[in-house]
């Protein structure tokens, strides 16, 4: 018979793909767009919690988490290290924490209400990262810029109602007219904002992204105004002044120069239009009159600062369990302090494996910082983890999936230099 076209045996000819070769690696490119394209809706939903059921915490985002779970499993794509060297101190310290509210409830509370907290718990500590994480460079930097857009259409949306619906959902804004957005939670909304300011500003220092992703300054800056909140100015500042110190140059400077610039002369032209009542009597006010009281409620929260204190020596092996706090302080309020919070429910494993989840990222940017050239996307992730050791002292909980994706996907993009996972010379876009 007549074979028609080179042979496979032919030196020096390579064989032409089968028809069915070809529609195989058709198949697997659609499955890894299809995973791909899951990842940035997962991402961007996360901080999202106004879309779900109102008397369950479950979201959009996480059941778009579980499917890209799911895709990544059939692909055998799914990274159980995903956080390189890091990966065993991160789920050792998880592992501590759940123990020590385990312990405390089982022995003091309801084993019940800590089997649903520890369930949210395990989604945000032990899945999400297994889901954002280990991944490739170029994959990592696509999920930041789906959480930093997720965090421009909060406050797009949160400035609208604001300014445009009259008589806005509670969950929108609060009763006392702080913009809650689509968090639900104007502290916390603050708080993403502030992070957003930071990646921005890092990521164009080390050329990841582009000019034209400064034009979000201002829209996240103004959000964090119209939240109302101390602790996400406090955050924005100290950020800012670390994301400086750590990765600046002149585009870094110059980025933070003009934008503070613009901001200021706005809001002094238009003071009256742009800058709400909440903000003048929780912020400018208290600042002006060098009064802490004035700052929202600020003197409530250092009485369960003491009062957490003192609980805390009681019951420092075995916690008082999930929950817990709320039903013996005096105010019938969890303590705004994720540390004492740990500490008083938990005892100290549970204040062990806390340290622990903040410690991680901090190791896993140390050896970027010292076995890679990529010092600066070392100090993107320290800062950000550095926010989280401050913002940890103003607010109770982290099982809320909105509150550690940010911290999740900066570390993600740290330990990707760690695993070696693609090729870093496409990275930057004047690579490309």
């Amino acid at each position: 018979m007549t074979m028609i076209g080179p042979s496979s045996s032919t030196p020096g000819i390579a064989a032409r793909p089968s028809f069915g070769d070809t529609m195989a690696v058709s198949r697997e490119n659609l499955w890894v767009r299809i995973e791909t394209w899951l990842l940035v809706a997962a991402v961007f939903f996360a901080p999202l919690n106004y879309f779900r059921p109102e008397q369950l915490f479950f979201t959009v985002g996480d059941a778009l988490a579980i499917i890209t779970l799911c895709v990544m499993i059939a692909n055998s794509s799914l990274n159980i290290r995903f956080f390189g060297p890091g990966t065993a101190i991160w789920m050792l310290s998880v592992a501590l924490f759940l123990t020590g509210l385990a312990v405390a409830s089982i022995a003091k509370a309801n084993p019940v209400e800590f089997g649903i907290v520890m369930v949210q718990y395990a989604f945000t500590l032990a899945l999400l990262p297994m889901v954002f994480a280990g991944h490739s460079m170029e994959r990592s930097v696509l999920l930041l810029k789906a959480l930093i857009l997720s965090i421009a259409f909060i406050m797009v949306v949160g400035i609208y109602v604001m300014y445009f619906v009259d008589d806005p959902s509670w969950r929108l804004v609060s009763w006392n007219g702080r913009m809650r957005s689509l968090v639900e939670r104007a502290n916390e909304c603050a708080m993403l904002g502030a992070i957003a300011i930071v990646l921005v500003l890092g990521l164009f220092s080390e050329r990841v992204l582009r000019a034209k992703w400064l034009l979000l300054l201002p829209l996240f800056f103004y959000g964090i105004v119209l939240t109302g909140s101390n602790s996400g100015l406090l955050l924005m500042t100290f950020g800012c002044l670390v994301v400086i110190a750590t990765c600046g140059n002149a585009r870094l400077i110059w980025a933070i120069v003009i934008t503070a610039v613009v901001m200021a002369g706005v809001l002094v032209i238009f003071n009256d239009v742009l800058v709400p009542e909440i903000f003048r009597e929780r912020v400018l006010r208290a600042f002006l009159e060098n009064d802490a009281a004035l700052a929202g409620n600020l003197m409530d929260r250092l009485f369960l600062y003491q009062e957490a204190v003192q609980l805390s020596e009681e019951n420092l092996i075995v916690g008082l369990g999930v929950n817990q706090y709320k039903e013996v302080s005096a105010h019938g309020a969890h303590v705004h302090n994720a540390y004492l919070l740990a500490l008083t429910e938990g005892g100290l494993l549970s204040l062990f494996g806390l340290i622990g989840l903040v410690l991680t990222p901090i190791y896993i940017a140390t050896l970027v910082f010292v076995h890679t050239p990529q010092r600066r996307i070392a100090a993107i992730s320290i800062t950000t983890t550095l926010i989280y050791v401050f913002a940890l002292n103003l607010f109770p909980t982290l099982y809320a999936r909105f509150f550690l994706v940010p911290l999740i996907l900066t570390t993600a993009l740290a330990a990707s230099f760690l695993l070696n996972r693609s090729d870093a010379s496409s990275f930057y876009p004047e690579a490309r």
